[in-house]
């Protein structure tokens, strides 16, 4: 139904939007614990970030728009875990989460799960060695 489409896109946006800026937060803070110059450590972080998003969103743009790819297969879970899939259904539009993949809660739990996890997992890492990687042991 239309109301189910719409509202499994703005759910599917706010998760975006509410998983994917810490996740990169984090994730850039991994990439300056870890790289020792400040320059390289943020153009790292960016290239890093750019890479990874717009590799998944080419990646998903391939299987959807020239493979004409759609979602009764296993591997349809593979797009789920990219974080340019809610950006490219936008530029798709049209309902296509539930219309293309028919699965939209799955998509978004899916989602959901896998930055999430990845958040609060580079959250951990980074809490846990940051004296380590600082240099700032306890006998500093």
């Amino acid at each position: 139904s239309s109301v189910e489409s719409h509202l499994s896109e703005i759910v599917a946006t706010c998760a975006y939007f509410i998983i994917l800026p810490p996740l990169f937060t984090w994730f850039a803070v991994a990439i300056g614990l870890y790289v020792r110059s400040r320059n390289r450590a943020m153009i790292t972080a960016l290239f890093g970030g750019c890479l990874w998003l717009g590799s998944t969103m080419i990646f998903a743009l391939t299987l959807f728009v020239f493979l004409d790819f759609r979602g009764n297969s296993p591997v349809a879970l593979f797009i789920y875990l990219t974080p340019g899939y809610v950006p490219l259904l936008n530029e798709i539009g049209n309902g296509e989460l539930n219309r293309g993949f028919g699965r939209a809660p799955l998509a978004i739990t899916v989602f959901i799960l896998w930055h999430g996890g990845l958040w609060f997992f580079l959250r951990w890492w980074c809490l846990r060695h940051a004296d380590r990687l600082m240099r700032r042991g306890a006998g500093s």
